[in-house]
């Protein structure tokens, strides 16, 4: 049952002193009239009628405390250091906290239903306490994040340091990815009090576009990368945006190998280019496999650039772009994007892309202190100036104030352990098999052991050389053509509309009756393969499938070992 209590905030504070009621209560010690001291005192007359009865013993008007003050203090400083590690408590959880100790206790609050405190003693608990607890708005990690490796990151800091020996800042680079989504979220508006479903009227989606963001220690910013997800590049998705800034898509939407190695042969090398010292340059980065092929491996070769991948799971408190630049950039973002969808996007849907340029370019004027953000994520990060001891206090909880003296040493032990072991769960489910059905059609589990027809493929997934990631499929065979997916900007030669590549023929010439069909989207390659061309077109990477063909042409093609087979009932 609910309780409607509001609390009496408007008390008036009362008019005599604890020595003027001392005074009147040695009066009427005295013989003289309650009646006439209280008028004289100018005291109520009931509390010196409770005082002089015995009734009522301090003068500190309260109920008595459900738990005792070391008891409060145990809990206060468990929640402390539980909340360091990441195990927090709200205020519910807070209230369930304490009615379990009262239940394994047995003790009986009458104060509280079932021994469950409501939620306002627990606030009168937190601010009781408030020299050690607040509450804040937190977000969320996960476990992996959250378990990030002592080890490693004292490794890579040890590394970091000579690597980035007298290197100047300007050298030092730290890239990433993003995405700008077409929601502006939740904001605080005003309503009328009682209303039950508060919504704000305006299209949203679920849509969004990647980005490659870069910046140097010095605050240096690199033109950014946008990618759209489609197949074709439009004109009108490049016009309006800021100078210097280029395009591309992909399929997925996403940053493949072709784009990073566009990114860094059309961004990184000609900054890295510009600048007047011939000191090492660095790029610091996340461990993605598409940041790393063939084409990225001959670049950085020949232009000496050297890449520093952040240790894995660690991101949120070593790359600086995530630290510092982001979060801020985002609110923006949200901001611009709410403008345009109460001015020219009202009608639209969803983002369209050739809005996205013009947005961009005010997105860009609003951050007008991205340069000092950019130091800020570098300082903040331990990077540069390098300061490893500011990092490994936030992993190893360090900044505790007196950890040590507010629980035992075993019990933080014992947490660093659950810390650890949360990230390796050992009941992880591996993955199925996948079951080809018919298009249509549904499956059951009894057909599932009884259907002949029922194809189950692997979900090993392979990747071409150029480093991308295949398709699940059969019996598949690749083709290892090194692709560069070439991007687009708004001072490039105007082409026809839409910049496209005519979709070459079948990929070979075959002898045998079924076809070959080729995964295909992106630019319009040629190989040479045994005196044959084969015309392919590719994005992320180029499949050729053969459908109920037992032999491949293996000197044509490299085929790749997929683990398939065809369930037979017992």
């Amino acid at each position: 049952m609910v309780r409607h209590y509001t609390p009496i905030i408007d008390r008036q504070p009362r008019s005599y002193t604890d020595d003027d009621l001392h005074h009147a209560l040695q009066l009427i010690t005295e013989g003289q009239p309650i009646t006439r001291v209280a008028a004289m005192m100018k005291i109520p007359r009931r509390t010196l009628r409770n005082h002089a009865s015995g009734e009522r013993k301090t003068t500190i008007a309260s109920r008595k405390r459900i738990l005792l003050p070391e008891e409060e203090t145990i809990i206060v400083q468990h929640a402390a250091v539980l909340g360091h590690f990441g195990y927090v408590f709200d205020v519910y959880e807070l209230q369930l906290f304490v009615k379990s100790f009262l239940d394994k206790a047995q003790r009986n609050a009458p104060q509280f239903k079932d021994n469950m405190p409501g939620e306002e003693w627990a606030l009168s608990f937190i601010k009781r306490h408030s020299d050690v607890l607040s509450t804040r708005v937190c977000q969320t990690i996960s476990q992996k994040r959250a378990a990030v490796g002592v080890e490693a990151v004292e490794k890579f800091f040890t590394n970091l340091s000579a690597n980035l020996q007298g290197v100047p800042p300007q050298n030092i680079v730290n890239y990433d990815e993003t995405n700008l989504t077409d929601d502006p979220k939740s904001k605080t508006m005003l309503f009328r009090k009682s209303i039950k479903h508060p919504e704000k009227v305006m299209n949203t989606s679920k849509s969004s576009v990647s980005i490659m963001f870069a910046c140097s220690a010095a605050g240096n910013q690199l033109p950014p990368y946008v990618v759209y997800k489609a197949e074709q590049l439009m004109d009108t998705w490049v016009r309006g945006g800021p100078l210097m800034v280029r395009y591309n898509r992909t399929h997925s939407g996403w940053f493949d190998a072709h784009c990073f190695s566009d990114w860094l042969t059309k961004i990184a090398v000609p900054y890295f280019q510009s600048l007047d010292n011939d000191a090492p340059k660095f790029l610091i980065g996340d461990n993605l496999a598409s940041h790393m092929s063939a084409t990225t491996e001959g670049v950085r070769t020949e232009m000496n650039i050297n890449f520093i991948f952040l240790p894995p799971n660690s991101t949120h408190v070593l790359q600086p772009l995530d630290v510092a630049v982001f979060g801020p950039m985002k609110k923006a973002w949200r901001k611009v994007l709410t403008e345009w969808k109460e001015g020219p996007g009202k009608y639209y849907t969803a983002l369209p892309k050739q809005w996205f340029p013009s947005l961009l370019f005010q997105l860009l004027d609003e951050m007008d202190n991205r340069d000092e953000l950019a130091v800020a994520g570098f300082r903040a990060t331990g990077i540069y100036p390098i300061d490893k001891d500011h990092i490994m206090r936030k992993i190893t909880n360090e900044n505790v104030k007196s950890a040590h003296d507010l629980v035992s040493p075993l019990v933080l032990e014992q947490l660093r352990q659950i810390k650890e072991s949360a990230a390796n769960n050992p009941n992880a489910t591996r993955c199925g098999k996948c079951v080809q059905v018919e298009l249509g059609k549904s499956i059951s589990l009894q057909e599932l052991g009884a259907n002949t027809s029922a194809t189950f493929v692997s979900r090993s997934v392979k990747r071409c050389a150029s480093g991308g990631r295949g398709e699940r499929r059969g019996k598949v065979a690749k083709i290892p053509v090194p692709v560069d997916s070439p991007s687009f900007s708004d001072s490039d030669e105007n082409t026809d509309d839409p910049y496209e590549v005519p979709v070459g023929e079948d990929s070979s010439d075959n002898s045998n009756d079924e076809a070959l069909e080729v995964s295909v989207g992106g630019n319009k390659h040629e190989q040479e393969s045994d005196g044959d061309t084969l015309d392919t077109w590719n994005i992320e990477e180029v499949y050729v499938e053969k459908h109920e063909v037992e032999e491949l042409p293996e000197d044509d093609f490299e085929v790749g070992d997929y683990d398939t087979w065809t369930h037979t009932p017992s």
